[in-house]
């Protein structure tokens, strides 16, 4: 007999939909170390649920979530490590952004068994409600564009 799956949250689904968009790692804290990923392909933070709406008579999900395109300098790498690790930072928003334009990014089943035994979801569509915008004032030296997504998704079957 196997155990009962667990019901998808808003997190886990962005954060699916989030690592099919970009093709990096994607989490609600950033990594403890700085690896070489991090320097070259970047980082995604969900920095939590702006808002949205639970669905009142249907059980649709509408969370607008609060992204953060991470990338630390590498100093080992061409050019200007900073000015490197902003033009990848924006790339990974720009990314996220075109997505949202994606028709095989909409409409798409996301396997939560990564987290888990968490039932999947299908999200639905998602939207960006701003511009990616870079974040100077970071105390680190990282890289920091953000960018804000409306998603809509609900529990697959």
């Amino acid at each position: 007999m196997s155990s009962p799956l667990f019901r998808p949250t808003s997190l886990l689904v962005c954060s699916a939909w989030l690592r099919l968009a970009s093709g990096v790692r994607v989490d609600t804290k950033l990594p403890d170390t700085v690896d070489e990923a991090l320097r070259t392909d970047g980082f995604i933070r969900i920095g939590g649920a702006l808002g949205g709406d639970p669905g009142l008579e249907v059980p649709m999900r509408n969370p607008v979530v609060f992204v953060e395109c991470w990338v630390a300098p590498n100093p080992g790498g061409q050019g200007d490590p900073q000015e490197t690790a902003w033009l990848t930072a924006d790339q990974i928003a720009a990314r996220l952004l075109e997505a949202t334009w994606d028709r095989q990014l909409q409409g798409v089943d996301v396997d939560l068994s990564t987290f888990g035994n968490y039932a999947p979801a299908r999200v639905h569509d998602v939207i960006a409600l701003t511009e990616p915008e870079r974040v100077e004032e970071e105390k680190s030296d990282f890289a920091r564009v953000d960018i804000d997504l409306a998603f809509t998704w609900t529990q697959g079957a």
